[in-house]
C-alpha cells in the first residue's frame, strides 16, 4: 500500500514557494486582504463621511456658547473651503478672522451633531465588536471561521447600505443603533482571519502572510480615504460614500462564497506538490478544529508575556484608530483644507504604512535568518511603533496649521512609517505565543484593542471642543503617554516564542511536539521563503 501524502516527513517534502502563481495559499491570502480591505472601507467611511455629514458651524457656535463664562458668544465666520476657496482666504493666524473671530472650515453638512455625539457614534462598533470577539474567538476555534465571515460580511454590508436613510430619516440614536450592530460583525472578522491562516499558513510564513493580508487596512486608508472624500465634493455627496463601501462588500462576500476553502484538505484546486508539503506540517495539523477544546485561563493570566502583548493591543489600536477615525477631521479644523486635499493628507500615513510594513518585515526577518532571536525582532519592531509615533503626536500637535501644510504632510507619513512595525512587534507576538489557541488569544487581546479604540471617542471629546490645535494637542498627548509606557512593558516581558500554556501537547506525538516547537519559535519569519525563492 502506498504511503499517504500526510506521513510525509516535512524535511523530505519539495517545498512549493510561497510567492508562487501556483500557490494556492497565496491565492487564499490574497482573497483575505481583500476581505479586511472591504472591510475596513465599511468601518472607516464614517470617519470622512462625519466630516461632511455635519454641520460645523452650528456645533462650533454651539461649543463657544455652551464655553464657561461666555455668554456671549462671537458670531462664527463661514469658511466653506469647498466651494469658495477662491472668494475666501484663510489670514496668517490660523482659525481667527482679522477682527477676531473664530473661522470654521465648513464642508455643507446639515446635521447638528456636537463632538460627544459624534463620539458616541464613532465608538457604537467597538462596543458592539466586544460582545462578540470572545464568542467569535471560540466559535473559530471549534466551529467554521468560513461561515463567522459570511456572518459578518453579511451584516457589515447591509448596515453600510442603510446608513444613509437612518441618519437622514431617523437621527444619530438610530445611527448609533447601525454601528453597535455593525461592531457585533465586525468581532467575529479578525479571529477567523486569524484562525484560517493558522490552517493555511506553515510557521515559517505566517509574518509574510500577516504582512500582506494585514495590508488590507491600510490599502483601504489610500485608496477608501481619497475616494470618500471625493465623493463628499461631488453632487452625490456623503451618501454615496456609504453606497460605494456597500457594493465593495457585497462583491467580496460573492468572491469569498465562490473561491476559499477552510483548509488545505478540503481545497481542491492545489497541486500535490503544495498539497504534499502543507500536510507534513506538524502546526497545520494541529491547527485544526478541537471538538474537546479547554482554554488555560489561569497560566495566560497570570503570564507576563500575556499582559505586555495586551498593553500594546491597547496603545497601538488607540493610536490606529485615532489617525484612521479623527485625522480627516483634525485636518478639516487645523489644516484648513478642502475635502479632497483632506483626502490626500488622510491617506498620506495609510500609504506610508503600506510600504514601511512590506520592507521593514523583509529586513527584520532576514535578521532573525542571520541569529536575531525572535522576541527581540518583536521588541525592536514594537519599540519603533509606541516610542516612534508616540513622538510623531507630539510634534504633530505643536507644529501644525494651516501654514506649514508640508511640515504637517511630514509628520503625518512619518507617523505612518513608524505604526507599520507594530506588525512584526506586538501582532506577531500574538499569532506566535499560542498556536493551540490562536482564535480565544486573538479574542481576548482585541478586546482590550477595541477598549483602546473606544477610549479615543472619550478623549478626543473630552479635549476638542472647537477644533483648535491646543485642544488636539492634549489629546495627541494623552495618546503618546499611553505607547510610551506599552512599549516599555513590552520591552521588559514581552515574547515571541511559544509559551508553556499555548500548545496542546497531549495531541501529538512526542517528536511532533519538539518539532513545532523548534519551528515556532522561527514563526515571524516573513523574509525567508522570498530570500529563498527570489529568482522564481
Amino acid at each position: 500500500m502506498s504511503k499517504k501524502v500526510y506521513d510525509v516527513p516535512e524535511e523530505h517534502v519539495k517545498r512549493i514557494p510561497f510567492f508562487h502563481p501556483l500557490s494556492r495559499r497565496f491565492h487564499m491570502i490574497l482573497l483575505i486582504l481583500l476581505g479586511l480591505f472591504s472591510f475596513s472601507i465599511m468601518r472607516m467611511n464614517i470617519a470622512i463621511g462625519m466630516t461632511c455629514m455635519v454641520n460645523s458651524t452650528a456645533v462650533t457656535q454651539l461649543a463657544l456658547e455652551n464655553q464657561p463664562h461666555n455668554h456671549s458668544a462671537p458670531h462664527v465666520s463661514l469658511v466653506d473651503l469647498a466651494h469658495a476657496k477662491k472668494k475666501i482666504h484663510v489670514p496668517q493666524k490660523c482659525g481667527v478672522s482679522d477682527d477676531g473671530q473664530k473661522i470654521v472650515n465648513d464642508y455643507g453638512g446639515t446635521f447638528v451633531w456636537d463632538a460627544q455625539t459624534q463620539g458616541f457614534i464613532f465608538a457604537a462598533a467597538f462596543y458592539g465588536s466586544m460582545i462578540t470577539l470572545v464568542p467569535g474567538g471560540v466559535l473559530a476555534d471549534i466551529w467554521s471561521p468560513v461561515w463567522l465571515l459570511h456572518i459578518a460580511a453579511i451584516i457589515l454590508t447591509v448596515v453600510t447600505g442603510l446608513t444613509p436613510y437612518v441618519a437622514t430619516e431617523l437621527g444619530p440614536g438610530s445611527v448609533f443603533a447601525l454601528r453597535f450592530l455593525m461592531g457585533l460583525g465586525e468581532g467575529l472578522i479578525l479571529p477567523s482571519f486569524n484562525k484560517l491562516v493558522t490552517q493555511w499558513i506553515p510557521n515559517e510564513e505566517k509574518s509574510t502572510a500577516i504582512s500582506i493580508y494585514t495590508s488590507g487596512n491600510q490599502i483601504g486608508g489610500i485608496v477608501g480615504v481619497p475616494f470618500f472624500a471625493y465623493l463628499c465634493g461631488t453632487r452625490l455627496q456623503w451618501p454615496a460614500i456609504f453606497y460605494a463601501s456597500c457594493v465593495a462588500g457585497a462583491t467580496w462576500l460573492f468572491l469569498w462564497n465562490r473561491l476559499f476553502s477552510p483548509s488545505p484538505k478540503d481545497c481542491k484546486r492545489m497541486t500535490n506538490r503544495e498539497r504534499a508539503y502543507l500536510n507534513s506540517c506538524p502546526e497545520l495539523k494541529t491547527s485544526q478544529k478541537n471538538n474537546k477544546f479547554s482554554i488555560p485561563g489561569k497560566a495566560m493570566f497570570l503570564s507576563m508575556a500575556f499582559w505586555s502583548l495586551i498593553a500594546c493591543s491597547f496603545a497601538t489600536n488607540m493610536m490606529a484608530t485615532l489617525m484612521q477615525t479623527y485625522i480627516p477631521t483634525f485636518v478639516k479644523e487645523v489644516m484648513f483644507l478642502n475635502p479632497v486635499d483632506n483626502g490626500l493628507f488622510s491617506a498620506a500615513s495609510p500609504l506610508a504604512q503600506f510600504f514601511a510594513k512590506i520592507f521593514w518585515s523583509i529586513f527584520i526577518d532576514n535578521m532573525k535568518l542571520k541569529g536575531l532571536h525572535p522576541s527581540v525582532a518583536v521588541k525592536i519592531s514594537q519599540s519603533l511603533t509606541s516610542y516612534g509615533t508616540g513622538i510623531m503626536l507630539i510634534l504633530i500637535g505643536y507644529y501644525s496649521d494651516c501654514e506649514s501644510p508640508k511640515l504637517t504632510l511630514v509628520l503625518l507619513i512619518l507617523l505612518g512609517v513608524f505604526l507599520s512595525t507594530a506588525t512584526s512587534g506586538f501582532f506577531t507576538a500574538m499569532v506566535s505565543m499560542a498556536p493551540s489557541y490562536t482564535g480565544i488569544l486573538t479574542s481576548i487581546s482585541f478586546i482590550f484593542a477595541v477598549t483602546g479604540r473606544a477610549s479615543v471617542t472619550f478623549v478626543v471629546p473630552y479635549f476638542n471642543k472647537t477644533g483648535a490645535l491646543e485642544e488636539w494637542r492634549s489629546v495627541f498627548i494623552v495618546v503618546a503617554v499611553v505607547l510610551f509606557v506599552s512599549g516599555t512593558l513590552f520591552n521588559i516581558f514581552g515574547s515571541s516564542v511559544p509559551q508553556d500554556w499555548g500548545t496542546v501537547q497531549e495531541k501529538a506525538k512526542p517528536e511532533e511536539v519538539e518539532k513545532m516547537t523548534l519551528e515556532n519559535q522561527a514563526s515571524n519569519q516573513l523574509g525567508s521563503l522570498m530570500f529563498e525563492t527570489a529568482d522564481v
